[in-house]
Parts: structure tokens; C-alpha cells; sequence
């Protein structure tokens, strides 16, 4: 997860939200945008390991300890896992979340993903008594996992607020910035920032 771990803490770096005021209009959209992708990319990885662990918790035999993927019968279960009051417990239905991401980003984190729950089965594999069930180290690490996805997450929406914020002052407090963007918008040229 290394490109993602750097991308996160360059957009985490006190730099890149503390100086806005310093900075163009132009430069804060793309701030704004480059923060946006890369927390999508964060929420993707969060949900897929939330999956995961939903469907371990369903059937913990789901999960393979060495290779940590759905083997063929997981995938015909998961109608189960996701029907509500399968196996007897009512499943809770979140909000949805858009995440809009492209194929190649997909792989990427999928890729990053599956290194970071391999480090998360070592360091969990090494603090916990032995002998410690396969499950056991397979639910600890998909949990500590999403929990480090979802800090990230929450630490991401701050620097994503702060630009946010910023612009919505320079919009406020400079017409001549709106009439651009709607000029812009009236040509074609933006993406609706």
C-alpha cells in the first residue's frame, strides 16, 4: 500500500491545507480534486474490507488464512450474507456510497489492500498467544485494517473540509471567481468544481 500510504500523507501534510489562503483559486480545486480521488480511493479499500468482514462473520470458513480471498463457495453464499435476516440476524443497511473510481484505481488498491492485510496477519499473528486460530488472526487483522483505512478516511474529509471552506470564502467574497466558473460551465470547460 505504499504509492496510497504516500498519497495520503501528501495530502495529510500540514502543507498542503494550511496555506490555502497563499494559494490560487486553481490551485485549491485541484487540491480539492487530487484529496477527493485519492479519499475515494481510501472509501473503496474500506468497503472491501468491510465486505470482508461481513462475509467472515457470516461463515468464517469464507476466508482462506494464507491467501485471505473469497474461495468459490463464498462467493455462492454471498446472497445469504447480503439478504436481510439471512442466518437469522437482520442485516443493517448502511447509506450508500458512491465511489467513483476508475478500473486501473481498482486494481491498484486492490493490490495495495491485499499487502496491508498481509502486514496487518504478521504484526497480529506475532502479539497474539499461541496457539491462536486461523479466524481468529484473520478477523484481528481485516479488523485493524479497516480501522487504519478509517482514520485515514476521517483525517482525509478534515483536509478535504479545509480546501472546501477556503473556497467557499474566495466565492463568497470575489463575484468575479463565479462569474469565471459560470462562463466557464456555459462553455463546457469544468467539471462542476
Amino acid at each position: 500500500m505504499q504509492r496510497l500510504e504516500s498519497d495520503i500523507e501528501r495530502i495529510l501534510n500540514v502543507k498542503f491545507y494550511t496555506d490555502l489562503d497563499s494559494v490560487s483559486t486553481e490551485e485549491l480545486r485541484l487540491r480539492k480534486k487530487d484529496a477527493e480521488a485519492i479519499e475515494a480511493m481510501v472509501s473503496y479499500a474500506r468497503r472491501i474490507t468491510q465486505g470482508r468482514m461481513e462475509i467472515f462473520e457470516y461463515d468464517p470458513t469464507t476466508l482462506a488464512a494464507e491467501g485471505s480471498s473469497a474461495d468459490a463457495g463464498a462467493v455462492d453464499r454471498l446472497g445469504d450474507v447480503i439478504t436481510p435476516n439471512s442466518g437469522g440476524r437482520p442485516i443493517s443497511y448502511g447509506r450508500f456510497v458512491d465511489v467513483s473510481i476508475s478500473q486501473s484505481q481498482i486494481d491498484e488498491v486492490e493490490a495495495q489492500l491485499l499487502e496491508l492485510i498481509a502486514a496487518a496477519r504478521t504484526q497480529v499473528s506475532t502479539t497474539l498467544e499461541k496457539p491462536t486460530p486461523d479466524s481468529v488472526i484473520e478477523f484481528s487483522s481485516l479488523n485493524q485494517v479497516e480501522t487504519k483505512l478509517s482514520e485515514w478516511r476521517k483525517q482525509l474529509f478534515l483536509s478535504i473540509d479545509a480546501i472546501h471552506a477556503e473556497l467557499v470564502v474566495r466565492y463568497r467574497d470575489d463575484g468575479s471567481i463565479i462569474d469565471s466558473l459560470l462562463n466557464k460551465v456555459i462553455q463546457g470547460e469544468t467539471s462542476g468544481d
